[in-house]
């Protein structure tokens, strides 16, 4: 069986290629020197017993870095996340974290009391409880958030 050198170097650099697309689909855009510069927070949005619950997994994120807020129908969580490598980074071997400022707007439904909100941050999770207005059912159909 006969394998030729250039065209085998030709599909590793596509795999390659395909590798990185996949991570910046993931990760968010990229600088030209490969690092994700922009980081998206991932979130649960749950609704269990008396409320609507959104857990969001902010690791390696400092408690005063994150910001809070209500406007009419949308709860909007903002903050940064900072490298914690205090030094210049020459370069990335391998990049799957993401750093800088983040902004999650997620639309409320109806059948909540917005005047009742928990919000606790432990362990890099922010879990936030907003009451359900009794009697009436949270839709299934949120919409996405922006």
């Amino acid at each position: 069986m006969y394998f030729d050198r250039k065209r085998i170097d030709e599909l590793g650099e596509s795999q390659a290629e395909l590798r990185q697309g996949f991570q910046e689909l993931l990760n968010g855009r990229t600088t030209p020197a490969g690092r994700p510069n922009q980081f998206l927070p991932p979130a649960d949005v749950v609704v269990s017993g008396n409320h609507f619950t959104i857990i969001m997994e902010l690791a390696g994120i400092r408690r005063s870095d994150i910001k809070l807020g209500l406007s009419d129908d949308e709860l909007w969580i903002t903050g940064t996340r900072r490298c914690p490598v205090d030094h210049e980074i020459e370069r990335y071997v391998n990049a799957e974290l993401s750093y800088g400022a983040f902004e999650r707007r997620i639309r409320l439904p109806g059948g909540i009391d917005t005047d009742v909100i928990d919000a606790n941050y432990s362990e890099g999770f922010l879990v936030i409880h907003i009451a359900r207005t009794a009697g009436i059912p949270v839709p299934l159909n949120l919409g996405k958030d922006e």
